[in-house]
């Protein structure tokens, strides 16, 4: 997964650093890297993070199957 260098916000939404998360874009950024290596996230690592915010969520089980869904049916 791709992160973006600030929260997300509507209020600034001029603000590349907070919608855009390519590294040609968040590379720029002062906060580049600062949350995880490169502003990327392993899904194993986000299947942790939210664990310990949101014990109810799983993400391999509520997400990750939907996300195969929307790929299977977009990438045709």
């Amino acid at each position: 997964m791709r992160t973006a260098s600030k929260e997300f916000t509507t209020k600034n939404l001029k603000n590349r650093m907070i919608h855009l998360t390519n590294d040609a874009v968040q590379k720029h950024s002062e906060t580049y890297g600062k949350h995880e290596s490169g502003n990327k996230l392993s899904f194993l690592d986000f299947h942790k993070y939210v664990k310990n915010t949101d014990p109810e969520f799983d993400f391999f089980q509520d997400s990750y199957p939907k996300m195969v869904v929307l790929l299977r049916l977009y990438s045709n």
